[in-house]
C-alpha cells in the first residue's frame, strides 16, 4: 500500500467520524481506484477494527435493511462497511443508522460518482492517482522482478488506476507484454458495464471504436464516424 495525496487526507478523520455513533461516510468512484483499499487502511487501526463488519449487497442486499434494524434496535455497537452498495439502498440504510437508539455508523463504497445522498458525510470521490503514486505501488511490490523499462511500461498504462497497473504487472512478470491480453473479467466488465446487463451492439462499437485514437461523430468529422461503423461493425 502506497499512501498519496488523495488518500492520506481521508484517512484519519475517517476513521474518526465512524468511531462515532449515528455516522454515515460513502465512497465512490470506479473500479480499480482503491476504494475498498481506503477503506480497510482507515478502519483496519486497533481502534475501530473489533467493530468492523464487512457486508457485499451483491450478496445480502434483500435483507440488509432489517439486519441494520435489528442491529440499531437492540443497540448493537458495529461500524458497518456496505460494499457495492447503489444508491437507493444507501439511502434505505442510511435511515436505520439514523435511528435515535443506533450506536451503529456505515460507510458505503460503490462504482457510481453519483449524487450525495442525504446524509452521508463526507462523501469522497476517488480519481485515477499519480503516475507517481503508481510507480511507487509497483515498484513496492514488483521492483526485484521487474527491470526499470517494463515499470515505466506499467505505469503509462493503467492510466492511474491501482489495481489495473497490478493485473500489467503481474502480466509482465509472467512474460505476457501485451496488455491487451490481460484477464480479470469482473474488473474490466464492471469498468465497461457497471450494473447494467451486456449489450452485444454497445461491445460491437467499443471495439471498433478503441482501435483509433481520435474519431470525429458529429460536424464535419461525422464521416468518420459513419466509416467505421460501415467498415468494422455490423451495426
Amino acid at each position: 500500500y502506497v499512501e498519496d495525496e488523495q488518500t492520506s487526507k481521508h484517512l484519519a478523520p475517517l476513521r474518526e467520524h465512524l468511531s462515532n455513533t449515528r455516522t454515515v461516510a460513502r465512497i465512490v468512484g470506479l473500479p480499480g481506484l482503491g476504494k475498498s483499499r481506503l477503506a480497510f487502511e482507515s478502519l483496519g487501526h486497533e481502534l475501530t477494527r473489533k467493530n468492523v463488519v464487512y457486508v457485499d449487497c451483491t450478496l445480502k442486499r434483500p435483507e440488509l435493511p432489517d439486519v441494520l434494524r435489528r442491529y440499531a434496535i437492540q443497540g448493537s455497537r458495529a461500524i458497518i462497511v456496505a460494499d457495492n452498495c447503489d444508491l437507493e439502498l444507501c439511502k434505505l440504510l442510511i435511515d436505520e443508522i439514523k435511528r435515535p437508539e443506533s450506536k451503529l455508523s456505515l460507510l458505503t463504497i460503490d462504482i457510481n460518482p453519483e449524487e450525495n445522498p442525504q446524509g452521508a458525510d463526507p462523501f469522497i470521490v476517488l480519481h485515477p492517482t499519480s503516475e507517481g503514486t503508481i510507480r511507487k505501488l509497483i515498484q513496492q511490490i514488483f521492483g526485484s522482478v521487474l527491470p526499470s523499462a517494463d515499470i515505466d511500461k506499467v505505469v503509462a498504462l493503467a492510466h492511474g488506476f491501482p489495481q489495473i497497473a497490478w493485473l500489467i504487472a503481474e502480466a509482465h512478470k509472467e512474460g505476457v507484454v501485451d496488455s491487451s491480453s490481460l484477464r480479470d473479467d469482473h474488473l474490466f466488465e464492471r469498468l465497461v458495464w457497471g450494473r447494467s446487463n451486456k449489450d452485444k451492439d454497445a461491445l460491437e462499437a467499443i471495439t471498433a471504436c478503441s482501435l483509433f485514437t481520435r474519431l470525429g461523430y458529429s460536424g464535419r468529422f461525422e464521416d468518420e464516424f459513419s466509416l467505421v461503423a460501415k467498415k468494422f461493425t455490423s451495426l
